[in-house]
């Protein structure tokens, strides 16, 4: 079942009726999310993990050489290259913690 909504092109995006994205995606990707939340609160932006992925999406320009170069990058990425982690880091194993559903703490 779908629905149409009608917003005005001048209304606040973040205002507009809202979807649930029922995203699943590997755990490093969560974790990476989670290093760039604490990054924004370190400069002192009180941020959540959505409006951050808003905020990025709302930044990517609709390029198809950009966003094929993106997913090729994804695509050959190691958990070492997305987390920046340095060879002398870590040794065998990288730990990672999963969290259920809901908000997080700040510094979770």
């Amino acid at each position: 079942m779908s629905a149409q909504f009608d917003v005005s092109p001048d209304a606040m995006v973040k205002a507009t009726p809202q979807r649930n994205a029922g995203v699943n995606w590997a755990l490093p990707i969560d974790r990476r999310l989670d290093d760039l939340v604490t990054l924004a609160h370190g400069v002192g932006e009180n941020t959540t993990r959505k409006e951050l992925i808003a905020a990025i999406l709302a930044d990517v320009e609709p390029d198809a050489t950009v966003l094929t170069r993106m997913l090729k990058a994804y695509r050959t990425m190691t958990v070492r290259d997305l987390l920046r982690v340095r060879a002398s880091d870590a040794a065998n194993v990288i730990s990672i913690k999963s969290h259920g559903p809901g908000p997080r703490r700040v510094g979770a």
